[in-house]
């Protein structure tokens, strides 16, 4: 083999030991830095009840007995249930992750609701206080079902 040959092969051999040892270690670190499990907490909430469900001018269709909470990052489940017990409610649901409290209460109209809401984000901690979304609906879904593949958009380009 001629010695002309012999340093590009060298020199390419080298770049290559050290990109693989990099990326090794490169690997051997990601895998110490992101644990194995994910642990985001617990994550339970409670479906409203049908009969429950309001129609705000405000807010569209809601429980008029659920209010949902999104607290500072310092306060804990021991605090939400504190905020829950001024309000008259009951937690009964979290989202640890984000610190979402679902709490339910005894209200029953949208005004009730409405000033439930207004009082909780009122109180020291509480980023958010919001209704909780409706996940009903009475309505009949009525027509026919569609494809996009029939879409003169799609069929046009074709020819």
């Amino acid at each position: 083999m001629k010695i002309k040959y012999l340093v590009p092969i060298l020199l390419i051999i080298f770049i290559f030991s050290f990109t693989a040892c990099t990326a090794l270690k490169t690997a051997k670190e990601l895998k110490t830095a992101i644990p194995a499990e994910l642990n985001l907490g617990k994550a339970i909430v409670k479906d409203p009840d049908p009969k429950m469900i309001v129609e705000s001018e405000v807010l569209g269709p809601v429980p008029a007995n659920q209010v949902g909470l999104i607290l500072t990052s310092e306060l804990t489940g021991k605090d939400a249930q504190k905020i829950a017990e001024e309000l008259s409610a009951s937690v009964v649901g979290e989202i640890e992750f984000i610190n979402f409290y679902q709490l339910e209460t005894k209200d029953t109209t949208e005004v009730e609701l409405l000033a439930t809401i207004e009082k909780a984000s009122k109180i020291k901690g509480v980023e958010l206080a919001f209704p909780n979304g409706a996940i009903f609906s009475q309505a009949t879904i009525e027509g026919s079902s569609c494809s996009p593949l029939n879409d003169p958009l799609y069929t046009e380009r074709r020819r």
